[in-house]
């Protein structure tokens, strides 16, 4: 698998990520609730700046262990390179947050 195909793996990865975060109740719900909660956390206050990252990788690890992400086409990259596909949720939901798209 060369550097392209990983690429092109991780960012469908994040961007069906970010489908499930705006577009299907229970996750888009578990984002809002998550959006809730951080807002009132000591880890808000003291890194504000980072709580975007956090919920976003936390919930695509959540997405993972629920089979969510079944069926993508990406098995070998969500094998060899969760971590690379972690990164490109965080920039994804991070720009989603930024112009809009997700509430925060």
């Amino acid at each position: 698998m060369d550097i392209k195909d990983i690429e092109s793996g991780t960012s469908h990865i994040a961007n069906e990520v970010l489908l499930l975060l705006c577009n299907d109740r229970k996750w888009h719900d578990s984002w809002v609730d998550y959006v809730a909660f951080i807002k009132t956390s000591d880890f808000y206050d003291r890194w504000p700046h980072k709580a975007v990252d956090l919920m976003a990788v936390d919930l695509f690890y959540r997405m993972h262990d629920a089979g969510a992400l079944d069926g993508l086409g990406e098995d070998a990259i969500l094998a060899d390179h969760f971590y690379a596909a972690g990164r490109a949720v965080i920039h994804t939901v991070r720009d989603a947050v930024n112009d809009g798209r997700l509430p925060f």
